[in-house]
């Protein structure tokens, strides 16, 4: 899953295009993701939702989805970029 996270960054950045030239803008607030009772998953599909909704470029979505983990998504998050950047 670590390899497909990553593939998917790297796409997204090469296609730093925002669709229909709109502005971002913080229509809906993003929840943190912690783990535990949270399924990832749908974690994933809300967030898509509101990127979309608030005119998130996929670079931007790149940028701004670390913050929103948090206990161990976010040392998971932290590990895989480690070894993309080590290319291990």
């Amino acid at each position: 899953m670590g390899y497909l996270l990553i593939q998917n960054q790297t796409n997204a950045v090469a296609n730093n295009t925002n669709h229909l030239g709109q502005r971002e803008t913080k229509l809906i607030e993003i929840i943190l993701f912690a783990g535990g009772n949270q399924d990832l998953v749908t974690w994933i599909e809300e967030f898509e939702c509101i990127a979309v909704a608030n005119n998130f470029t996929d670079a931007r979505r790149l940028q701004i989805i670390p913050a929103y983990l948090k206990n161990e998504a976010a040392i998971w998050y932290t590990n895989i970029n480690q070894q993309q950047a080590f290319g291990y």
